[in-house]
C-alpha cells in the first residue's frame, strides 16, 4: 500500500481504497490492477492503458503505459506506441522528447533507447550520454557494459568515458 496511508483492493472489475482504519474511501470501477511506489498509486484500465493517481486518487497522467520501479519521484511513461518519456510525480513530462524506449531508473540513471541504439539520461531526463551503441547494460558500480559495434565489449562511466576499451569478445 502507499505512504499516504491508502490500501487498493481489487477484484478485477472495481478497486476499493481503504483508509489504514478499514474504512472505505473511495470505489473505482475499471480498474483491473493498482500498484503503489509509495507515493503514487499506479492502475491498470480495463487491461488497456494506465492512469497515474496522487494521494486524493485524482488523475494526474493517463498513458499505456507507467512504470515506477526504481524511483518514487520519477516515472517512465508511454505515452504513444514506442513513444516513452520520463514524467514526475506530478504527471508533468521532464524528458525534452521521446524515445523508442527508457528502462526503469538504475543507479540514479535511465538507460534509453532510439533509432537501434543506446544512450543514457540522468534522473533530470537529461541526456548525459549520447545514443552511440548497439548494446549497454545498466550502470553497476559507476561503470557500464557497452559495446559500439555489438562484437567487443568494455565499459564507461557516467560521462561517457571507456575506463575499458571495447576490444573484447564478452564481459561479465
Amino acid at each position: 500500500y502507499s505512504s499516504f496511508g491508502l490500501i487498493p483492493m481489487c477484484d478485477g472489475q472495481k478497486t476499493i481504497y481503504y483508509d489504514i482504519n478499514g474504512r472505505q474511501k473511495k470505489i473505482v470501477t475499471g480498474i483491473s490492477k493498482v500498484v503503489s511506489n509509495g507515493t503514487r498509486f499506479i492502475t491498470k484500465i480495463n487491461g488497456s492503458s494506465n492512469q497515474l493517481l496522487d494521494e486524493n486518487l485524482n488523475i494526474l497522467k493517463s498513458a499505456i503505459s507507467i512504470s515506477g520501479y526504481g524511483s518514487d519521484e520519477t516515472f517512465v511513461c508511454e505515452v504513444e506506441d514506442e513513444k516513452y518519456i520520463i514524467i514526475d510525480k506530478f504527471g508533468k513530462s521532464i524528458t525534452k522528447k521521446s524515445y523508442n524506449d527508457i528502462y526503469s531508473l538504475y543507479n540514479e540513471t535511465y538507460k534509453f533507447k532510439v533509432g537501434g541504439k543506446f544512450g543514457f539520461l540522468d534522473k533530470s531526463g537529461n541526456e548525459i550520454i549520447l545514443p552511440i551503441f548497439e548494446s549497454a547494460d545498466n550502470f553497476y558500480e559507476e561503470l557500464a557494459n557497452v559495446s559500439k559495434d555489438g562484437k567487443t565489449f568494455g565499459f564507461i562511466n557516467k560521462s561517457g568515458s571507456f575506463i575499458i576499451p571495447p576490444i573484447y569478445d564478452a564481459a561479465d
